[in-house]
């Protein structure tokens, strides 16, 4: 079964086949685009649909899990985060359409993701990374307790050199910093 995590603001679950063209059109907008290494801009046709297709096997398979964004109360898809190289040292990554920044969602959401993943993953660590440029990004991954632990040199949509930032946390170092009283209840239904 898929997992799916509540937080005081959002919801945390499986994209549906309707989730295609709002992710399109969320994903697709330049400035979401312009600070990920992986999300084209412009978004291809289809690419939306063909992506939440795979989700399922990704997650069965053990390789990924990747969830999309809601707001609990009215169930409207904000963005993305999710789980890849389940397999060996998961790494976060997730985005948001541009309208839901500067909001807390995706600290929200990368805490609540991160706690299931310590909690129910045989997984010792977690490693994130963002486009130097994408300085946002950063402030997550330091808001959830990651140490920057280097940088490289990748090349982005196969347009431009970038420099990305590269960030880890261990199971210890999270359940030193996430053990406390007023940690937002999070229900995970599976």
């Amino acid at each position: 079964m898929y997992p799916q995590l509540d937080t005081p603001r959002l919801s945390l679950g499986a994209f549906n086949p309707e989730d295609a063209s709002r992710v399109q059109s969320l994903a697709g907008m330049f400035e979401v685009a312009d600070t990920t290494a992986s999300i084209p801009h412009p978004y291809p046709d289809g690419a939306a649909a063909a992506w939440i297709a795979q989700h399922p096997t990704f997650w069965r398979a053990g390789l990924a899990l990747p969830l999309a964004i809601r707001r609990r109360d009215d169930g409207l898809l904000l963005g993305a985060i999710g789980l890849q190289s389940l397999d060996s040292v998961p790494e976060l990554g997730f985005w948001l359409g541009l309208p839901f920044w500067g909001r807390g969602y995706a600290t929200e959401a990368a805490l609540a993701l991160c706690d299931f993943a310590f909690a129910s993953l045989p997984i010792n660590q977690l490693v994130g990374r963002h486009l130097e440029r994408n300085p946002a990004s950063g402030r997550v991954q330091r808001k959830l307790g990651m140490d920057r632990v280097g940088e490289s040199h990748a090349v982005v949509c196969g347009r431009h050199h970038e420099v990305v930032i590269h960030y880890q946390i261990e199971r210890a170092t999270w359940q030193t910093l996430h053990q406390t009283d007023d940690k937002p209840t999070i229900t995970v239904r599976q």
